[in-house]
């Protein structure tokens, strides 16, 4: 396991980066907000990759809770542990895996993404004892395979990242 914290306090951790990033989202005036010197991604399309992100993360939580997903003795990579620790994702440095880049959805899909992101996320709060007992593991791309706790602890952690650049670009906008 990876440290600080419980599933139960992750979960929690992820459900208020998930309110702070719904206030972002409910402001149609944030959403085409671009400062490149501080990212090539507009607001909106940093609430479109944390909508695509969360729902990939999400439904596979879901499927594990439900044993649906194999059990894998799979670990995170150097990165992994470093990001899942620190609970810092450093700027400029990762690339988004292909499924997760932003691909131009409207103001409307994007906000209707994260009602969909918030009920998953709701009902996963029901299946905190199933997730605990799963030994399923799902590889990212760069962070090596998580179990439910660390894809719940990235989670949180991601959201952290991108709502700071966000908030960067809009303090920069005004």
């Amino acid at each position: 396991m990876i440290l600080p914290g419980s599933l139960t306090t992750e979960l929690r951790r992820l459900d208020a980066e998930l309110e702070y990033v719904w206030e972002i989202a409910q402001d149609r005036h944030r959403y085409d907000l671009l400062q490149p010197v501080i990212s090539s991604w507009s607001v909106g399309d940093h609430l479109e990759h944390l909508v695509l992100a969360d729902t990939g993360i999400l439904k596979w939580l879901h499927r594990a809770a439900r044993g649906k997903e194999p059990d894998s003795a799979g670990r995170p990579s150097k990165v992994g542990y470093f990001i899942l620790t620190s609970g810092y994702v450093p700027r400029g440095k990762g690339k988004a895996p292909e499924r997760t880049k932003p691909g131009g959805l409207d103001y409307d899909a994007v906000l209707d993404g994260f009602r969909r992101v918030r009920q998953l996320a709701d009902e996963l709060q029901q299946r905190t004892n199933d997730l605990r007992h799963t030994r399923a593991r799902w590889r990212h791309p760069v962070l090596g395979f998580l179990g439910s706790y660390q894809w719940v602890r990235f989670a949180h952690v991601h959201h952290r990242h991108h709502r700071k650049i966000m908030a960067d670009i809009m303090r920069r906008s005004v």
